[in-house]
């Protein structure tokens, strides 16, 4: 594969093949298209395998009284930062079920067009704490501003119950974990709760679902991250009052 070729003896050779380009038009001979066919591949095959690896720009100057290879010339994008790689994250959950589930919508991304499918794949691989928790009036509230009242909502996170929401109409909801609390209620006022397995058996593509997250800005965010006290934290401290927080005792 051209991926496997060495780059060196293709430099060599490249570099022999403009000196006798530019030796073949000094001389006023007249140059054979076998010859111009040759020296346009190696161009290529050294092109192509300097752009899978990654390592270098070069650039190829044809002249009326030569070539000239520049092979020197302008920034290396990908060493200099300046081209991002876009990979997925390493997912590193032992939860078999939720491997279980990217390794079915990797499938689904890669065998279907749908952008459903590709979403629903990046926001499984990613932590645990960037897949925030909706609550059951959230859903309520996006189902009453929506076409179709009879959209399935699908959450790639946690369903939790609001018992500041009095009544609960009848929903159908796909996520990754429900609340003891919510499942109870929504399955009580005649909905259904489902999971990304049985969303992919009768819905591969995700067409008609209606996709929601919940909010990022949280309080359980601000007590995130190194222990509250120690030198360079800015983790809120659990205490009981917060008129005393940061006092010694009396």
């Amino acid at each position: 594969m051209i991926k496997n070729i060495n780059a060196k003896p293709i430099l060599s050779i490249i570099q022999l093949s403009c000196s006798y380009y530019n030796q073949q038009i000094n001389e006023n001979i007249q140059f054979s298209p076998f010859s111009k066919y040759f020296i346009i591949s190696i161009f290529c095959v050294y092109i192509l395998n300097f752009a899978q690896r990654k390592q270098k720009k070069i650039f190829i100057q044809f002249k009326r009284d030569g070539i000239q290879f520049l092979q020197n010339q302008g920034i290396d994008a990908y060493k200099q930062t300046r081209v991002q790689k876009r990979v997925g994250r390493k997912v590193t959950s032992t939860n078999i079920y939720l491997k279980l589930l990217i390794k079915l919508y990797k499938f689904l991304a890669r065998r279907t067009d749908s952008a459903f499918n590709k979403t629903v794949l990046r926001r499984l691989q990613q932590a645990n704490k960037t897949r925030f928790p909706i609550s059951v009036s959230r859903l309520v509230k996006q189902l009453a501003t929506a076409k179709d009242k009879n959209q399935t909502l699908v959450i790639v996170g946690t369903v939790t119950d609001d018992i500041r929401l009095l009544t609960l109409p009848k929903l159908n909801v796909v996520a990754l974990r429900f609340t003891e609390g919510a499942r109870k209620r929504i399955l009580a006022a005649g909905g259904k709760t489902w999971t990304f397995d049985q969303l992919a058996q009768k819905n591969p593509t995700g067409s008609g679902v209606l996709l929601l997250r919940g909010p990022r800005v949280r309080e359980a965010q601000k007590y995130f991250g190194r222990g509250a006290g120690l030198p360079g934290s800015h983790t809120k401290p659990k205490v009981a009052h917060t008129e005393r927080r940061g006092k010694g005792a009396r």
